[in-house]
Parts: C-alpha cells; sequence; structure tokens
C-alpha cells in the first residue's frame, strides 16, 4: 500500500500534463462509449477476442490453486504465488510483440497470441502432473494474452486519437468482464470435470478468439451502424 502511495505521487508530478481533447461533461463522455461500439466494427471485434482471451487466462488462474492442493501436488498459497512470478517473463515479452505488430500488422499478432493460448491448456492438459509442464504453459500463456492485449489496445487506440481515452474504457471494461465470466465458468468445469474440464474450457473460449480473429466478415461485429445522434 506504500509502494502504490509512493507511485501515485510519482505519477502525478512526472507524468506530462496532456490537454483534454473533448470539452464534453462527464455524463455525454459515458454516454459516448456507446456510440463508439456502434459506430467502429473494429472495436466489437477487438473487444470480442480480448474477452474470450482474458476469459480463458482467468479460468486457469482461478483455479490453478485447486490444482496445486490436489494429492499429486500438496502445495499452498506460497508455491501458486512463485508461479506467477513466471508470468512476468511473459510479460516482459509484450513490447517485442508491440514492434513485430508494427512490422506485420496487428491481426497476425492477435490470431497468433490467441493460437498460443490453446497452445498453452493443451500443454497443461497433457501434462496434468508435471511442475515442469506448469512453468512452460504459464509462460506461453502470458506471452500470449500480453501479445494480443497490445495489438488488439493498437488497433483500437488508432480508430479516433481524440477519444482514445473512451476507447481504452471500452476494451478494458470488456477485458475485465471477461476474466469474470472465465473465473466463473472456469470454476464451474473444474466443479464438474476437474482440471481437464477447466483445460477445455481454455482451449474452447481461446479456440472462438482464433476463429473470430481470423474469420473475414461476421455478422454484428463488421457491420458499421451509425447513430443519428452521437
Amino acid at each position: 500500500a506504500v509502494l502504490m502511495i509512493a507511485i501515485g505521487v510519482a505519477l502525478a508530478v512526472w507524468l506530462p500534463r496532456v490537454p483534454p481533447t473533448t470539452d464534453m461533461s462527464y455524463p455525454r463522455l459515458i454516454g459516448s462509449l456507446w456510440t463508439l461500439v456502434r459506430t467502429h466494427p473494429v472495436l466489437r471485434r477487438a473487444v470480442t477476442v480480448q474477452f474470450l482471451i482474458f476469459a480463458a487466462f482467468m479460468g486457469f488462474w482461478s483455479n490453478l490453486a485447486l490444482l496445486l492442493a490436489e494429492p499429486r501436488f500438496q502445495l499452498g498459497g506460497t508455491e501458486v504465488g512463485l508461479l506467477a512470478l513466471v508470468g512476468v517473463a511473459g510479460a516482459l515479452a509484450a513490447p517485442i510483440a508491440g514492434g513485430f505488430a508494427d512490422r506485420r500488422g496487428e491481426g497476425l499478432v492477435v490470431s497468433a497470441g490467441a493460437g498460443l493460448v490453446v497452445f498453452a491448456f493443451m500443454i497443461f492438459g497433457f501434462w496434468q502432473g508435471s511442475l515442469a509442464g506448469l512453468v512452460v504453459g504459464i509462460l506461453v500463456l502470458d506471452l500470449a494474452v500480453q501479445s494480443s492485449q497490445v495489438a488488439n489496445q493498437a488497433r483500437v487506440y488508432a480508430l479516433d486519437p481524440n477519444a482514445r481515452s473512451r476507447l481504452n474504457t471500452v476494451f478494458m471494461a470488456c477485458m475485465l468482464a471477461g476474466g469474470a465470466v472465465g473465473a466463473g465458468l472456469g470454476g464451474a468445469a473444474y466443479a464438474i470435470s476437474g482440471w481437464t474440464g477447466t483445460c477445455i474450457f481454455g482451449a474452447t473460449s481461446a479456440g472462438l478468439a482464433l476463429v473470430i480473429s481470423r474469420a473475414p466478415r461476421l455478422p454484428g461485429l463488421d457491420t458499421r451502424r451509425t447513430d443519428p445522434h452521437p
């Protein structure tokens, strides 16, 4: 808590001052979020894909402690925390993913991220009794989620330079909602079929994200809708 306060003060002092790009009132700004969703098909596709990817991600992390508490591991919260530190290596790959997206296109990175999430859950499923398999899978999973998020955010930010904060609000809110749904459904899958059920849920959710990211056109996602009263 003390460190968070110190960081907050440091950011307030050293972050550059950015003038507002709009003079709309706060209620109107919030109301305009739906207008952005309606008018930008790329935004709808990006938030749908990231919703599904983050659902898979949280489906894994919300049930990892249950897996490690099983007789084959007999481990506790400390070990879960240590495994979470493994994911830092994946997070550090975010700048690399951003550079690759600049060179090859964000769509390719998003699809690759979704595909790697599927691959990570295959590792978790086939090597259920292996701590080494968990470590490798976590590295792949965190790399994939971070990469897809960076690439999707780049696509979203490019839609309207004057509405980046609002676009980010829509993107992050939908992604976190996906995490909540994933934690719930992943837990239900674990209750029904154990760790195999969690792996099936994660692979299915990420697989849907991959299909949506590669589909050329989808009803409801790619139809541009204009709002007569923006």
